[in-house]
């Protein structure tokens, strides 16, 4: 008999949502239904407020369909192929928006702001910006546009015959077919490497798309354009999206937005401009006259990783316009709740005078059982941060170059084991959304804690192919035992070079016995010292 009480009707109280979401300018997004939150699978619930007179720029949803419910102010919207229909929605009435439609929302008063209801078809928040001149251009953008700013979500068909729907509050309909296909601007371009050319093997910015106010990407040729345009995702012989290939998360950007940043998301074309800059000259200063470091510290005993092809910018390399993986505003992870930092105190409690025991109380890396890299969620470290995605019928496999690794993913309808049976990386069970590869990861062990996690941990991973050399890799992370809050993460990865060669973790083949001997050694001299008192 199923368990009603976990598996049953879940309520999101008001003060509950969560706006750890993508956000827009002039907008502020709540999500209370999502599947990290309540299991949902199929749609996505929230709110939304529009400030006076905000309006944004043309998309479409790609194969999502959404509906939006206002509860305060008057909302305007534009959609067609020039967004030459136009109707505005009060409090009361309802919005449907179908598939593909391209539209532009604004609030149409410059007075009070728009509430309104949101509910989704899909958990992905798919946008496509389109490149169409509207008789009332985007405003209030403050900068990049977190949410539509996703080159090529969903965009797997031309766009045809659809109309958007508002069923007002008096029960009367507006619609209006569109004729015309549309083009479509996929906002993501490679740059050249500047400064050290030939010690860089590839940078890709991922970029956010172009709105009112700032410079817009370099030109692309005729035929790169073109090839963009026409790129679909490829399918498997068993009808699934794609992923196949060797892949690199490789990214500068950190996990969290460092402090001085404040609630700053994204950073301008120069600022990443001189970041590229600044780092390619510290690499080929590196190759030059050697890393520098400081007598004393683990850098200067440490092999210098540019003189074996180990430093980032050796590799390919994605340039995130984001100021930290972690989206949203605040950009950082919620503060540990006081049981998790007790929790961590008592683990460090126990083997405090114990560390070099034994192999047991060395950490899990230490011994090569399992490294970051191959963690669940998936983030890049120091380096070697390739993988490999091989597909079967029913499942997905990810091979890590770091420890070589591979996490098995089953897309065939398995349930998750007894919550009982816990792994290192957690159980993975994927399932397909569009082109999305969704992947919910539980059943976590607590010798295996995640920034402070414990066997309560729940991810979800999402795996989106946005272009032919480009993974959207997003995850969003749980455990109610360690925060009050989920919070989400993304990075894009792209193409690598294979192929990927056996890990050789030689710390425990070599480096455990001989830290072990060193304590015995160090143990030994200190009870000669003490019997010489």
């Amino acid at each position: 008999m199923p368990n009603w009480k976990e598996h049953g009707i879940r309520i999101v109280r008001a003060g509950d949502l969560d706006t750890n979401t993508p956000q827009t300018p002039g907008m502020t997004r709540a999500a209370a239904i999502t599947h990290a939150r309540t299991g949902a699978n199929k749609l996505w619930a929230g709110t939304v407020t529009v400030q006076p007179a905000a309006r944004t720029g043309a998309h479409h949803h790609g194969e999502v369909e959404t509906v939006l419910y206002i509860i305060r102010g008057r909302a305007r919207f534009r959609w067609g192929d020039r967004l030459e229909n136009v109707a505005e929605a009060g409090p009361g009435d309802f919005i449907y928006v179908p598939p593909f439609v391209p539209h532009q929302e604004m609030n149409a008063r410059a007075d009070e702001p728009v509430e309104a209801v949101v509910v989704r078809s899909g958990q992905e928040p798919i946008v496509v910006n389109l490149d169409i001149e509207s008789p009332e251009p985007a405003q209030n953008d403050t900068g990049p546009d977190a949410f539509h700013s996703k080159p090529g979500y969903g965009c797997r068909r031309a766009f045809s015959c659809d109309m958007i729907w508002l069923a007002l509050g008096r029960g009367s309909f507006a619609r209006s077919s569109c004729r015309r296909p549309l083009r479509e601007v996929l906002m993501r371009n490679r740059f050249a490497s500047m400064g050290a050319v030939a010690l860089v093997t590839g940078v890709i910015v991922w970029q956010p798309a172009n709105i009112a106010g700032q410079a817009p990407p370099p030109a692309k040729s005729a035929a790169k354009a073109a090839a963009a345009k026409a790129w679909k995702v490829a399918h498997t012989p068993d009808g699934a999206p794609d992923l196949q290939g060797f892949w690199t998360n490789s990214t500068l950007t950190p996990l969290e937005r460092p402090k001085g940043l404040g609630s700053k998301e994204f950073y301008t074309d120069q600022e990443i401009a001189a970041a590229q800059k600044k780092d390619q000259e510290r690499l080929a200063l590196n190759v030059a006259e050697g890393r520098p470091s400081e007598p004393g510290t683990a850098d200067a005993v440490h092999y210098d990783f540019a003189q074996f092809g180990l430093d980032k910018a050796q590799s390919n390399l994605v340039w995130d316009r984001r100021t930290s993986l972690i989206v949203g505003p605040t950009g950082t992870i919620p503060p540990l709740l006081p049981e998790a930092r007790k929790r961590a105190s008592d683990i460090a409690a126990k083997n405090r005078g114990h560390e070099f025991d034994g192999p047991e109380n060395r950490p899990l890396s230490a011994r090569c059982i399992i490294l970051g890299y191959d963690a669940v969620p998936m983030l890049p470290q120091g380096y070697n941060n390739n993988l490999q995605i091989l597909q079967g019928q029913g499942y997905v496999a990810i091979l890590h170059e770091m420890n070589h690794s591979v996490r098995i993913i089953p897309t065939d309808g398995q349930p998750h084991p007894p919550q009982s049976i816990h792994q290192l990386r957690g159980d993975s069970k994927g399932h397909w959304e569009g082109d999305t590869l969704v992947v919910d990861v539980a059943n976590f062990t607590d010798y295996n804690p995640f920034r402070g996690s414990g066997d309560k941990l729940h991810v979800v991973e999402r795996f989106t192919r946005v272009a032919a050399d480009t993974i959207l890799y997003r995850f969003t992370v749980e455990d109610p035992a360690t925060w009050d809050q989920p919070w989400t993460a993304e990075l894009a990865m792209t193409t690598g070079q294979g192929p990927i060669y056996e890990f050789g973790c030689h710390e425990g083949n070599y480096g455990l016995a001989n830290t072990l001997r060193g304590a015995r050694v160090a143990e030994e001299e200190a009870a000669k010292k003490a019997a010489k008192k």
